[in-house]
């Protein structure tokens, strides 16, 4: 495949997954304004700590094994059946033991509520299952559609279902069955758009080499679910499950709002990187690329929940979510960090060096098991916040160094970029702050300070890059489409 036709690929894949993206995230903050207005804090404290749990479940059951399907170059055949087989075994044990884990959970949080909806969450690790070789296979093929469209369908799903139940009464219920059911629309569009049929073939020498990679990618992947969870498990612990609840809105809006961005971009990153992990230059070139579009976008969505936290949640939840407001400002910016480590760990998986990942993911939860529980006893919610930054910032340095490095990237490559978003990140900001503060808490005040804070971050990029800025955006949109 040739240099235009991979960036073709590439820009088109992108593309789908930008739409399908943007769709996702207006539902999402969609189903975010609404959700608060008939769940309580609790409600969403519990929902939090339910997927929290059945997370750890997921990563056991999938150890890694997608990653290596992407990366596997001969007998894809046998491996994805011995694949299936395996993981399929493992989730039929993992519900079986998600009984135990509900159990414990239930005990630690003091909450007999928390085991039924774990036990329910985990029945769809046999959805995920099914889903595995059927968006393996697009992803080598470099068919983002095939594999981005079911997905994000059964996204759009789980969101409606869970308005719908929570504006019923379902409370915690409305997103435990919302998740479900959009898993199991979007297996079945992912089966039924695939050539790909389960099969019960089993080979065990396939099956270690599965788990020999696929083992590290879990230890790192399971790194940095704890490094995830600690903050969520920590507040619930010392803080009370319903002020979880506000804590898991702030988040929400301010680490997964820029994180949406991110998962546009990782999508698509780390099959192009592994096409091309052979070619240096190449290799090179994509990771620059996917840096510069990231850090032209994803600070906007930073700079506008730290400016405009307090008209979000005064002007549309009420003061009673108050509490959430502050922790949010905070968590701001780690969205955009999460995003950029995502980038540089896709890289070095691509190349094939798992191991500097599972050191790095690691490290984090360390840092932040060490420094969580001291900051959250003393400062509450802001302690929480200021302590997941910093632990990420740490660790977003190291990723991304070593994939500089890897890549053969010097300060030089990446200097200009970053001085360019620090100047335009300081001035939107700025811009939206004066502005939104001379309106009182409101929808208006917020759509004004949006309104402000884009128009400020388009213009600096544009005089900073001398009209470049649209210019390559509107490039990206056009190969897409080409």
């Amino acid at each position: 495949m040739t240099a235009l036709d991979l960036r073709a690929k590439a820009a088109h894949g992108t593309m789908v997954v930008s739409i399908l993206s943007v769709i996702g995230t207006l539902l999402e903050r969609l189903s975010q304004f609404i959700l608060p207005l008939y769940l309580t804090p609790l409600d969403f404290g519990l929902f939090a700590l339910a997927v929290s749990f059945y997370g750890v479940l997921g990563i056991v059951g999938e150890l890694g094994m997608t990653t290596y399907l992407v990366r596997v170059r001969e007998g894809f055949e046998d491996v994805a059946g011995t694949a299936f087989v395996l993981r399929l075994g493992l989730s039929l044990v993992l519900i079986m033991g998600s009984v135990g884990l509900g159990w414990l959970a239930s005990h630690v949080y003091s909450d007999s509520r928390l085991l039924i909806p774990i036990v329910v969450l985990a029945v769809g690790l046999i959805l995920q299952s099914f889903a595995m070789v059927p968006r393996a296979v697009a992803f080598r093929k470099l068919d983002f559609s095939r594999a981005a469209v079911p997905d994000s369908v059964g996204k759009f799903v789980g969101v409606f279902a869970t308005i719908a139940l929570a504006i019923a009464g379902f409370a915690y219920w409305s997103p435990v069955y919302g998740t479900i059911a959009g898993l199991s629309v979007g297996t079945s569009l992912l089966i039924a758009t695939s050539r790909w049929r389960p099969k019960l073939g089993f080979r065990p020498e396939t099956a270690r080499k599965i788990l020999s990679f696929g083992g590290v990618v879990a230890l790192s992947t399971f790194a940095a679910f704890i490094a995830r969870f600690v903050d969520y498990a920590v507040v619930g612990f010392f803080l009370g499950v319903a002020v979880l609840g506000y804590y898991s809105i702030a988040f929400s809006w301010g680490v997964n709002f820029a994180g949406n961005l991110s998962s546009i971009l990782t999508y698509t990153s780390y099959s192009i990187l592994s096409n091309v992990a052979d070619v240096p230059a190449r290799s090179r070139r994509v990771y620059l690329e996917n840096l510069r579009y990231y850090t032209y976008l994803a600070p906007c969505l930073s700079i506008g929940v730290a400016v405009l936290a307090p008209q979000l949640v005064l002007g549309i939840y009420g003061s009673a979510w108050s509490p959430a407001i502050v922790v949010m400002q905070v968590l701001a910016p780690v969205g955009v960090l999460v995003g950029y480590g995502a980038l540089a760990s896709d890289a070095l998986y691509a190349l094939g060096r798992p191991k500097i990942i599972l050191f790095v993911s690691w490290l984090e939860a360390a840092i932040l098991v060490t420094i969580v529980p001291p900051a959250t006893i003393l400062f509450g919610l802001l302690g929480t916040g200021l302590a997941v930054f910093l632990g990420v910032t740490i660790v977003t340095a190291l990723m991304t160094r070593h994939a500089a490095r890897a890549l053969g990237i010097s300060r030089g490559d990446v200097l200009p970029l970053g001085r360019n978003s620090a100047i335009t990140v300081l001035g939107a900001a700025g811009a939206g702050f004066a502005v939104s503060s001379l309106l009182p808490a409101s929808f208006l005040a917020l759509v004004v300070g949006t309104a402000t804070i884009v128009f400020f971050y388009v213009g600096i990029w544009e005089l900073l890059t001398r009209g470049r800025y649209l210019e390559d955006l509107w490039k990206v949109i056009g190969r897409a489409f080409s």
